[in-house]
C-alpha cells in the first residue's frame, strides 16, 4: 500500500489543483507536489481521535469566505481519502512480527520428549500451529498443552501430524511453552513445526517453523560398544534411563537400588501396600523407594542384614541373577533347569544361597562365564552386564 502513496497523491493532487486553479481560485497560490507535507503518522491520530492534519494553503490576498471554504473542504476530502484507504489497508493485514517456533528434545525413560515454544509472540491472542514427524519411525504416545492460553488440547490423532489451536489469550512472555509431546523413537527422525499464523486481534502474523532430531540413540559413549543392541533395547523399553541425557556410562557399576529400580519397572512399576520396610538404610522418598517395598514383597529381596539394603553398594554378579531368579519364581516360571557349576575354575566361590539362581542363568543363558572358564561371582556387575541379561531374561 504505502508503494503506490505518492501515485495516489499525485493523481488526487492534480485534479484538485486543476479545480481550485482554474475553476474556483485562479488566484490562489498553491503549493507544489514536494511542499505537501502529510504526515505518516496521520492513521494513527485518525483512528484515536486526536484530530486530522490538512494541509495549510498560502494565499497573496484574500480571497472571499466562499473560495477558502470550498479550498480547505477539498484539502479535508484529499486528507480523509487517503486516511480512510491507508488505515482500511491496514486493518487484518499480513506481516511478519519477529515470531518464530523453537523446540528443545530430552531423553525420559526410553523416549523423546519435545517442548514446543512460541519466541516472540507478545500480544497474541489466537492462532495455529500445525507440526509433522514420520510415523514410520516414531509414534506420538503422550501430548499436554503447557500453561493456560485458551486451548484444552493438542490434536494428534492423524498419523504424522500435531495440531495446536487456540482462542481468547493474550500472549505476554517472550517466550511462551506451548505444547509437550513424547514420542517413542524406533529410529532416527525430525520432528518439524512448519511456519504457523498468529493472530494479534485482526492482525496476522506469520510465524517461522523450526525442527528437532528425533535420535534412536541419544548416548554418545555407546556408539561402538559391544552391548549398543541391548543397551538400546532396554532404554526404548522403559527399564533404563541415562546417567545424564547423552550418556549411559555402559562400564559404571551397577547399584543393589538401580538394579532393583529396573526389576520393578520390568514387573510393570505395581502399586505397594507400604513403602515401609525394615530397611533403616531407605529413603522412601527416593526414586528406589517403591521399588525396594516392592521387592521385599515379593521376596525377591531380604538386603544385606535384616536392617540393610545398602541400595548404593554395587550389586555383584550372583546378587543379581539370585534377585531376578526369585522373581522368575514368584511370577509362576520354571525355574527347575540347571547348569553344572563345575565347569568353572572359581565355582567355589559362589554363596551356597546363590548356587541355586546362578546355576539356573548359566543354563537358560542368561548369563555367561568369562574367558578362562570363570565366573566371577562376586565381581560387580556393570550397567551394560545387567541391559544384556535383562534383554536375554526378557526372551524367556
Amino acid at each position: 500500500m504505502w508503494d503506490n502513496f505518492p501515485k495516489v497523491v499525485d493523481f488526487l493532487w492534480a485534479a484538485f489543483y486543476d479545480i481550485l486553479k482554474q475553476k474556483e481560485a485562479p488566484d490562489l497560490i498553491l503549493p507544489r507536489r514536494d511542499e505537501l507535507a502529510v504526515p505518516m503518522c496521520f492513521t494513527a491520530l485518525a483512528a484515536s481521535g486526536a484530530g486530522l492534519y490538512v494541509p495549510k494553503i498560502k494565499t497573496e490576498r484574500k480571497s472571499n469566505v466562499k473560495t477558502r471554504i470550498r479550498a480547505l473542504l477539498l484539502a479535508l476530502v484529499l486528507v480523509l481519502t487517503m486516511t480512510t484507504g491507508v488505515w482500511a489497508a491496514g486493518t487484518g493485514s499480513e506481516r511478519t512480527a519477529g515470531a518464530r517456533l523453537t523446540m528443545t528434545a530430552e531423553y525420559r525413560a526410553g523416549n523423546a520428549v519435545v517442548t514446543v515454544y512460541l519466541e516472540g509472540g507478545e500480544g497474541v491472542t489466537n492462532g495455529r500451529l500445525t507440526a509433522t514427524y514420520d510415523p514410520k519411525v516414531s509414534t506420538l504416545t503422550g501430548s499436554r498443552v503447557l500453561g493456560s492460553f485458551g486451548a484444552s488440547s493438542v490434536n494428534g490423532e492423524t498419523a504424522g501430524e500435531v495440531c495446536l489451536a487456540w482462542v481468547g489469550s493474550n500472549l505476554t512472555a517472550e517466550k511462551t511453552p506451548m505444547m509437550e509431546l513424547t514420542f517413542q523413537v524406533t529410529q532416527d527422525g525430525t520432528f518439524a513445526a512448519e511456519a504457523g499464523e498468529v493472530y494479534a486481534g485482526e492482525e496476522k502474523r506469520t510465524v517461522e517453523g523450526d525442527a528437532v532430531s528425533l535420535e534412536y540413540n541419544p548416548f554418545q559413549d555407546i556408539e561402538n560398544h559391544w552391548a549398543k543392541e541391548e543397551i538400546l533395547k532396554a532404554y526404548h523399553g522403559g527399564l533404563f534411563q541415562g546417567v545424564t541425557g547423552t550418556k549411559f556410562v555402559p562400564e559404571g557399576k551397577m547399584d543393589r537400588a538401580m538394579f532393583v529400580t529396573v526389576l520393578y519397572r520390568f514387573a510393570g512399576s505395581p502399586a505397594v501396600e507400604s513403602l515401609e520396610t525394615a530397611f533403616t538404610d531407605v529413603d522412601t522418598a527416593r526414586y528406589y523407594g517403591a521399588a525396594v517395598a516392592w521387592a521385599v514383597e515379593q521376596g525377591v529381596t531380604n538386603g544385606v542384614s535384616q536392617t540393610q539394603f545398602a541400595p548404593h553398594q554395587a550389586i555383584s554378579r550372583q546378587e543379581l541373577v539370585t534377585m531376578l531368579y526369585r522373581y522368575a519364581k514368584a511370577t509362576g516360571q520354571d525355574v527347575t533347569g540347571q547348569a553344572d557349576l563345575s565347569q568353572f575354575v572359581d565355582a567355589g566361590k559362589v554363596a551356597g544361597w546363590a548356587e541355586a539362581a546362578v546355576a539356573w542363568a548359566l543354563k537358560e543363558e542368561i548369563l555367561e562365564g568369562y574367558p578362562g572358564s570363570y565366573l566371577l561371582p562376586r565381581g560387580s556387575a556393570t550397567r551394560a552386564q545387567a541391559a544384556v541379561i535383562f534383554c536375554r531374561y526378557g526372551q524367556l
